[in-house]
């Protein structure tokens, strides 16, 4: 169950989340996808090199129509896969897809500053950029990479979390519930990283206040940074965000990793610590064209009757 505005512009999916207030099942939908909300990166393999490839791939498309019947689902999509393949774009085009280009995803490449001070591999810019914002602030911060945590500890982070989440509509997604964040906590897989103010080091802050953390997925020499949480009462006094990518990549060095992922959108920020933009997009079908003229329609209708 996605969101129909889930790739929707930014300012579509603010409206209609305005109107979701008064009914929060408008414009939900049963897709049947490659991959899940929790996963990034081309799900898709096939080779290039093979003779057999477009009928391989008019067979897939065939039996995901199958599946779509079956399922009951209103739209197929296959996303994260490369933006630029034209013979793709022209094979999915005949197949009744339409294109979708995703928002820029990003990753930093740590094998080569592994053994040296991070701060010396970022440009003259970027290094002014993180001794302002990043350095200036660093003894604010408690960093901790907890295990065990009890269910109202976990409540706390999935809050910030939450918080986050309530303002990403770049993808505007469905909230992944709390069950499945006191999951992660028990597989050893999924990294825990914990941003706490020290009261000691901040003026006017009573005691030691939780205000950021990371849940990353730790998957051979990759890091994947999956799902952040902040809380922005903080954020520009004390820069939790940036805190928050740079303790990130400091966790992706001591576990070796070769690569650090940071998922989509905030390229601004991501940037200025040497992320590398990354292109993709989604191919997707659409039973009935209705759901997107309405969409359309609802975002320009504000005296509506969820307004």
């Amino acid at each position: 169950l996605m969101k129909d505005d889930m790739l929707s512009e930014a300012e579509i999916s603010k409206d209609i989340e305005m109107y979701r207030t008064k009914d929060p099942q408008l414009y939900l939908s049963r897709f049947l996808t490659i991959g899940c909300l929790i996963t990034e990166g081309n799900h898709l393999f096939i080779s290039s090199k093979s003779v057999l490839k477009e009928i391989v791939l008019e067979r897939f498309t065939r039996i995901l129509g199958d599946l779509q019947n079956q399922f009951a689902s209103t739209t197929l999509m296959l996303r994260d896969l490369p933006n630029n393949n034209p013979a793709m774009d022209e094979f999915m085009l005949d197949q009744g897809f339409f294109k979708v280009e995703l928002p820029k995803n990003y990753s930093v490449d740590i094998s080569k500053s592994r053994n040296v001070d991070f701060k010396s591999s970022l440009s003259k810019r970027s290094k002014r950029h993180f001794k302002e914002n990043v350095e200036n602030h660093l003894n604010k911060f408690l960093v901790d990479y907890p295990e065990n945590l009890s269910d109202s500890e976990i409540e706390e982070l999935y809050n910030l979390y939450l918080e986050v989440h309530s303002k990403s509509f770049e993808i505007n997604t469905i909230a992944l519930p709390l069950a499945f964040f006191k999951e992660m906590v028990l597989n050893k897989q999924w990294e825990i990283i914990k941003l706490t103010l020290n009261s000691e080091m901040v003026e006017g802050l009573e005691a030691n206040k939780t205000v950021g953390v990371v849940f990353a997925y730790h998957s051979g020499t990759n890091l994947h940074a999956s799902f952040v949480g902040l809380d922005y009462a903080f954020n520009e006094e004390h820069c939790v965000y940036r805190q928050i990518i740079f303790q990130s990549i400091l966790r992706a060095k001591q576990l070796g990793c070769k690569q650090i992922k940071f998922g989509f959108s905030a390229g601004i920020e991501k940037k200025k610590f040497g992320a590398i933009e990354n292109s993709c997009c989604a191919y997707m079908q659409v039973k009935d064209n209705f759901v997107l003229e309405s969409l359309m329609t609802t975002t320009h209708k504000k005296e509506a009757v969820y307004a």
